[in-house]
């Protein structure tokens, strides 16, 4: 036993802890020592279970979580700027939040798919001034989708999903599976 589970008294902070849920006995009702950390103790035990019943409360259902993930999504910082046309004495160029929402549309539309995340980089500028972009996409999964045979499709609809909202050429798509989801 180390010397800082030891009370001043002698008694041990695991035997006044042992009886927290009981009476005191003769030596911890009359004892300073042991009535301050049975105080503490009980205070420390109140605070716990409280925060056990705050964290039973807190559990959300997929649903609620996804609506509070979204709103906090487009609410966070837009991003740098990139930019997807390119051509004399005019830039054209859209938030990296801009094209993050775009490909997390899609994604999540997917059955047992999350997007956690969207990395945007241009690729250099091609003919006509345009800049095609390459996405590093992060992926929470549910361990029961069947995603492996739709990973060439999910590509194909993210790059067609930017293309048609904001006008930007896609050119690579690149998955990582991050997570498993827990629900």
């Amino acid at each position: 036993m180390s010397s800082d589970e030891e009370l001043a008294c002698g008694r041990t902070i695991d035997s006044v802890w042992l009886s927290i849920g009981g009476e005191p006995d003769d030596h911890q009702r009359r004892c300073t020592h042991c009535l301050d950390a049975r105080r503490r103790l009980t205070r420390l035990q109140a605070m716990t279970l409280q925060a056990q019943r705050e964290d039973a409360e807190l559990a959300t259902r997929p649903d609620v979580r996804r609506r509070i993930m979204d709103f906090a999504r487009s609410h966070v910082r837009r991003g740098e700027r990139i930019q997807v046309k390119v051509v004399p004495g005019t830039v054209i160029s859209l938030s990296e939040h801009a094209i993050a929402a775009a490909v997390r549309e899609v994604v999540d539309s997917h059955p047992g798919l999350t997007a956690r995340r969207c990395a945007v980089r241009g690729l250099g500028a091609a003919a006509g001034g345009s800049v095609p972009l390459g996405l590093d996409v992060g992926l929470v999964i549910d361990p029961l989708a069947r995603f492996g045979a739709g990973e060439d499709r999910l590509r194909r609809h993210i790059a067609h999903a930017v293309s048609e909202r904001l006008g930007a050429i896609v050119t690579s798509v690149d998955l990582t599976v991050e997570d498993l989801a827990h629900d």
